[in-house]
């Protein structure tokens, strides 16, 4: 017999069917408040996100601003002067960050990161708000902006004077090459300079007050919403200097160089030693059959202990030193120097010269003479402290050294800002313009340019502030007036620039660059600064962003 399974009554299908609707039901609303649950959350997860983001990159575009902000404002950063940063009366000024401040910039917000070592300027103030619904807090911080400037390590002269008390036979050789140089017997009225000559030595980095490194310290928080997201950024920065090369003399022009008046120039006691800048070094190993370097290596032997005591060195150090004899590079330029309108067969000393280092002072600026002019009649006579196409002594022979001297350069301009006359522009553009130099002893380092002319009275600039000055008109320096930095004369036809017959004599400390054929008249004083150069390029010059110095964690040092 067939068995077959009973059908359910209808009633109990309908229930069977109904419980699996509402399972199925259930499921369903189940996962669809599940997926609206993701959705929200993806959708909070994409507005957090969306937050953060603009956060950051509020917080990245404040350190854009702050860049901005220091180039607009670079000569008050490390200035003391009125308005500048580190001036007491400013504000906001540098103030110094204490071991107990959790404070942004100072530290993260709940410990402090710099201790009291660094300062703090800030919030920057003045900006605009790259985003309606952002607060954008931007400080700077730094550990050296106000670091006392140390001068460079260059090492000057070591002065062996004719009349000195040193070894009867060195000084006898050693006035041999006077009388050879200076035609048969006639004295060289000047020292003799033994620098240190090093051969492979590179320029010395600058202070770190003249090229300070900040720190921008950028934060961003949504002040709509409180959930809106926050940002911290920080970026470290530094300084470019304006030169793309310093100038190498006291005195370097384009064209012909007129040294009218009492005009004394205090050459670079230390040229640069790397070819091709071997300039002013005398070849002294075999001069009229003298080896002059081993009588002087033996002199130095002889005196081993304060030679070591002078330069702060051991006697061994001292004595592996490469020693030669050379002449501070007092004027540079392509056409010959004309050093004073006397006669014929008149000495310049007797007005212009070129002078042997150190500098004494403004008040009592005499100075022992090196180059010769018109030294005998017929004779014309250059030391190598003036490299100019007559230059005389670097013609002789087995006298100076055999590097060529690098040409000089067919625009000045470009070779000292890298941009040349054409684009004259750009740079320009880049520094602070006057008609006139009136109110310039109160402005603070940086980078000026002067359309008129430059009447220069008091002190403008100083040895730990100074500046860099483009002038195309005339310039003239009252007595005792002091120039520091860097002056560089432009224009189509020849400069003037004259100093005072009256009051003490005025000086600029640094060097001066002329692109055209240039009369100084006069009593003046230019005084090779190597200190004040490197300096018054950096002030001069702009910050930037320091490579592989971004981050978006606060960190201290």
């Amino acid at each position: 017999m067939n068995s077959f399974p009973k059908q359910l009554p209808g009633r109990q299908k309908g229930m069977a069917f109904l419980s699996i609707t509402l399972v199925m039901l259930v499921a369903m609303t189940l996962m669809t408040a599940i997926g609206a649950r993701v959705a929200v959350n993806s959708q909070r997860m994409a507005a957090n996100s969306a937050h953060a983001d603009r956060a950051f990159q509020v917080a990245d575009a404040g350190v854009d601003t702050a860049l901005a902000y220091m180039n607009y404002n670079r000569e008050y950063v490390a200035s003391t002067a009125t308005n500048g940063w580190l001036h007491s009366g400013s504000s906001p000024k540098w103030v110094p960050c204490s071991s107990s401040d959790t404070a942004v910039p100072c530290g993260d917000g709940s410990v402090n990161l710099y201790g009291s070592d660094w300062l703090a300027y800030g919030p920057v103030p003045n900006l605009q708000q790259v985003d309606a619904d952002f607060n954008n807090d931007i400080y700077l911080i730094s550990d050296n902006i106000d670091d006392v400037p140390a001068n460079q390590p260059w090492l000057t002269c070591m002065q062996i004077l004719r009349t000195a008390a040193v070894d009867p036979d060195l000084l006898v050789r050693l006035n041999l090459i006077y009388n050879m140089l200076v035609a048969h017997g006639s004295p060289l009225q000047a020292n003799l300079c033994f620098p240190l000559h090093f051969n492979t030595a590179l320029t010395p980095p600058p202070p770190s007050s003249s090229n300070p490194t900040l720190r921008a310290v950028a934060s961003a928080r949504n002040t709509a919403d409180a959930r809106g997201g926050r940002a911290q950024v920080q970026q470290d920065l530094q300084t470019n200097s304006r030169f793309i090369r310093d100038p190498l003399a006291p005195l370097v022009v384009h064209g012909t160089p007129h040294l009218d008046g009492s005009i004394r120039i205090w050459g670079n006691p230390r040229p640069p030693s790397h070819p091709p800048y071997d300039w002013s070094i005398l070849n002294l190993n075999d001069v009229a059959g003298l080896n002059v370097s081993s009588m002087l290596s033996a002199y130095l032997t002889a005196n081993a202990t304060t030679l070591a005591s002078l330069l702060n060195m051991t006697e061994t150090e001292a004595l592996a030193l490469n020693w030669n004899v050379t002449f501070p590079l007092a004027i540079w330029s392509d056409q010959s120097t004309a050093f004073s309108n006397s006669p014929a067969n008149a000495n310049f000393m007797n007005g212009a010269r070129t002078c042997m280092p150190p500098f004494d002072n403004v008040a009592n600026s005499s100075c022992l003479t090196l180059s010769y002019d018109n030294i005998a009649p017929g004779l014309m006579m250059r030391m190598p402290d003036v490299q100019d196409p007559v230059n005389t002594a670097n013609t002789l022979a087995n006298l100076v050294d055999s590097t060529a001297p690098v040409s000089f350069p067919n625009d000045l301009l470009d070779h000292l800002f890298g941009v040349p006359e054409s684009q004259v522009a750009e740079i320009r553009e880049d520094a602070t313009v006057l008609s006139d130099c009136t109110g310039l002893s109160s402005k603070p380092g940086g980078f000026y340019w002067v359309t008129g002319n430059c009447a220069i009275t008091g002190t403008v600039g100083s040895e730990a502030d100074p500046l860099v000055l483009v002038t195309e008109g005339t310039v003239s320096m009252a007595g005792s007036s002091e120039f520091w930095g860097v002056m560089y004369m432009r224009g189509n036809s020849h400069r003037e620039i004259e100093g005072s017959w009256s009051g003490l004599r005025p000086t600029i400390f640094g060097a001066l660059m002329v692109g055209q054929t240039v009369h100084l008249y006069k009593n003046l004083n230019i005084v090779y600064n190597n200190d004040v150069i490197r300096r018054a390029g950096y002030r001069a010059g702009e910050f930037v962003r320091l490579p592989g110095g971004w981050t978006d964690e606060f960190s201290g040092p």
